[in-house]
């Protein structure tokens, strides 16, 4: 929580907006308005946390950690399995990211500023399917691979 806080102060330039808290399926849901289209959503259930610039996001997060929704698991998505084939089996930590959604966000938050994106540089990230990392603790070093 306290991470979440100053996260949200930084985000504001120093002091965090007044937070909403709003009830989804008996889970507080947090969520504070930055300004330009920037909302921040924050919420736990069990040893989960959850954090999104989209209330839909934290949703499907919650019902998935209370068990409320089972199908359309990450670990059907081809290129979460892509991936995963790419990477070490004994890593201690993997993280996968599907770059689809967040250069949509910065193209509606760009948008919402009248920025004007550069087209041949959008179409380049475009070009990235899916980004993964693998993390190996080795005693006091660190070990990854990233594809």
């Amino acid at each position: 929580d306290s991470s979440v806080a100053r996260l949200r102060a930084e985000l504001a330039g120093g002091t965090a907006p007044t937070p909403q808290v709003e009830d989804y399926q008996g889970t507080p849901v947090t969520s504070t308005d930055h300004g330009g289209g920037l909302v921040i959503y924050s919420a736990s259930h069990g040893h989960w946390g959850f954090i999104s610039n989209s209330p839909a996001v934290i949703h499907d997060a919650l019902d998935r950690a209370s068990g409320r929704v089972t199908g359309g698991a990450l670990v059907d998505d081809p290129r979460y399995q892509a991936v995963l084939k790419r990477l070490p089996s004994d890593a201690d930590a993997i993280v996968f990211v599907d770059p689809r959604a967040i250069i949509d966000t910065l193209l509606a938050v760009g948008e919402s500023i009248q920025a004007r994106p550069d087209t041949q540089q959008v179409e380049q990230f475009r070009k990235a399917e899916a980004i993964g990392a693998a993390f190996k603790l080795d005693g006091a070093d660190m070990r990854d691979a990233i594809f």
